[in-house]
């Protein structure tokens, strides 16, 4: 299992106990270098056709339909960004806690930091606040 502690991090713990400290991609990797997740089918029609184009230009995106899966190898390092077209607290409270204690940074596309509590936005997630912000800079006009 995944867990995470708000400033003790985030680890991977196996079935005999061995804990493993999870870190987040590279951020040092360009916007061409990157993989990502993108619910391509929770968007309305008229935002996937101005976010389509701009997926090409990443190594791969794709989506595991199901958060846990996704921020589990957000939080792995296997792939560098997520952008998430809905808040709903049981897919995002957790799995933000252990992407940022990872090393992530994440906040909605208008730099609004994220908070449970929170129903609409679009949440983008990031191996760091630099790399968020050339991503959110990519994806931002977009999203409208």
């Amino acid at each position: 299992y995944i867990c995470a502690q708000r400033g003790g991090g985030a680890w991977r713990v196996d079935a005999s106990g061995r804990r493993t400290r999870l870190s987040v991609a590279d951020a040092t990797a360009t916007l061409e270098d990157m993989s990502g997740f993108v619910g391509m089918g929770l968007y309305p029609v008229e935002t996937r056709a101005r976010l389509a184009p701009l997926l090409t230009e990443f190594v791969r995106v794709w989506t595991l339909r199901a958060s846990a899966f996704e921020y589990r190898m957000l939080a792995q390092g296997a792939v560098h960004f997520g952008l998430n077209a809905h808040l709903k607290p049981w897919d995002h409270a957790a799995g933000h806690l252990i992407h940022a204690e990872a090393g992530g940074h994440g906040a909605l596309i208008d730099g609004t930091p994220y908070r449970p509590a929170l129903n609409e936005g679009r949440l983008l997630l990031a191996p760091d606040r630099d790399s968020w912000q050339a991503l959110a800079d990519r994806f931002g006009p977009a999203l409208g």
